[in-house]
């Protein structure tokens, strides 16, 4: 008998034939008509900064505004969307960034921001990445490995705890209070009431020292004998879509001084990138240490 074929060209074959051609109508007894809708409703965004009301996302769909709604709650309850409670609009998370990976890699964030960690790397010779926040955990986007014997070397798709590496702490604390507390709700599960209440108040007080000083500074999160700084990257909007991060080894900046001129370093960075997605800073806000 002879055996039905095995491997890559088998499975293609067989996916070829489960698929309906493009342009054809789907076979109805498969498709999922809701997942088409959901998919409609995040394919409205053009881009991760505009924002679109419930009314503009009905309109531009052609699904009623309750089926958006239900669309649109589901969404956002699951991270692929977030909401401004100001504007009580919405816009694509980070989330979905991340699920487009592979498309990511050519888009202006990774490509600036990939450029300036090349440039650190030069000039201090260490661990440099991006990363962006995925619910409680960050999660590294593009990395150039340090050069020392014992540097800590992440590769892409790396993921640690949000509140216990710099870049995430520092994301946290720029993020608007909302989706802060829900991220930090999420990585306290384990916590009684009295316990993540203490924890919240820590990491609050954590964040305005972040805030004021605009960049994040952590010695022995991650590793031992390693200290970690990281700087927001802003978008057009103002708002915290990833985090430069530099990892190096404490007793080579044991100085306030040094490590000063480090974190310039990284601000001078992070500056970049986000000048370069749109953000306007000026003296009168708190980020990247304005006065």
């Amino acid at each position: 008998m002879k055996r039905p074929a095995v491997g890559p060209g088998a499975q293609t074959r067989s996916a070829g034939r489960a698929a309906a051609p493009e342009g054809e109508a789907p076979d109805e007894r498969l498709f999922i008509a809701s997942l088409e809708k959901g998919l409609k409703v995040l394919e409205t965004f053009p881009d991760m900064t505009s924002e679109l009301g419930l009314q503009e996302l009905a309109a531009a769909t052609g699904l009623g505004k309750s089926a958006v709604q239900r669309l649109v709650y589901t969404l956002h309850h699951l991270r692929y969307l977030r909401r401004d409670p100001a504007t009580r609009k919405y816009r694509l998370s980070s989330k979905v960034f991340l699920r487009g990976y592979t498309l990511a890699r050519a888009s202006d964030l990774v490509q600036e921001a990939h450029g300036q960690l090349v440039r650190i790397n030069r000039e201090c010779g260490d661990t440099c990445v991006l990363a962006i926040l995925e619910g409680p955990e960050i999660v590294i986007l593009s990395s150039v490995h340090g050069r020392h014997i014992d540097s800590l070397n992440v590769a892409v798709g790396m993921r640690f705890p949000a509140t216990t590496a710099s870049s995430g702490l520092v994301l946290l604390a720029w993020l608007p209070p909302e989706e802060t507390k829900l991220i930090l709700n999420e990585a306290a599960k384990t916590l009684n009431d009295g316990a993540l209440r203490h924890w919240i108040d820590d990491l609050a007080a954590e964040f305005v020292t972040i805030r004021a000083q605009g960049f994040c500074i952590t010695e022995d999160k991650i590793a031992a004998g390693h200290l970690s700084i990281s700087v927001p990257v802003f978008d057009a909007s103002g708002y915290p879509v990833a985090a430069v991060n530099v990892s190096t080894l404490k007793h080579l900046y044991s100085s306030p001084e040094a490590r000063r001129a480090l974190a310039e370093l990284v601000i001078g960075a992070g500056k970049l990138v986000s000048a370069r997605l749109g953000y306007a800073s000026n003296a009168d806000d708190r980020a990247f240490g304005h006065d």
